[in-house]
């Protein structure tokens, strides 16, 4: 975590960390998990570590820009997760499915890629998000493109 940040930073990063995945008898202010399956530490953000992590768009921040989805809506919570570096990287632009890159193994975060899918309560958020308009059309390995109705 960079030395000097804002307030607003901090707390931008504190609601998206709650987003993560609570893992039983380890402090969910300090640890998380990401969807991937990888131990992420809050004073680990934005570094390329063990633990590393990163502010990740659930649907593909690029698959809504290039839709004319305004940047604030883009950016909801909702559409935001605390993700592994290294996830977040081979994840790209790929929805529903992703290839992890590491995940936990009960020691440490270790080499593991393996097909995963955004969960169905998240798809399911992110559908109310982007309203009925959303269309899902798989496109192979190049995520998906849907249309908002006007």
């Amino acid at each position: 975590m960079k030395d000097v940040f804002t307030k607003a930073e901090f707390e931008h990063w504190c609601r998206v960390w709650r987003n993560g995945i609570i893992v039983p008898d380890i402090d969910p202010c300090e640890i998380r998990m990401d969807e991937a399956g990888a131990l992420i530490k809050f004073l680990e953000y934005g570094e390329e570590s063990e633990f590393g992590w990163q502010i990740e768009h659930s649907y593909p921040e690029g698959l809504l820009k290039d839709q004319g989805v305004p940047q604030e809506l883009i950016d909801d919570y909702a559409n935001l997760r605390p993700m592994h570096w290294r996830n977040n990287g081979s994840k790209s632009e790929n929805y529903p499915t992703y290839r992890s890159a590491v995940v936990w193994d009960g020691t440490h975060n270790v080499d593991n890629e393996k097909e995963i899918s955004v969960s169905e309560s998240q798809r399911k958020v992110v559908e109310q998000l982007y309203g009925d308009g959303l269309k899902m059309n798989p496109v192979p390995k190049k995520g998906i493109m849907f249309r908002l109705k006007k």
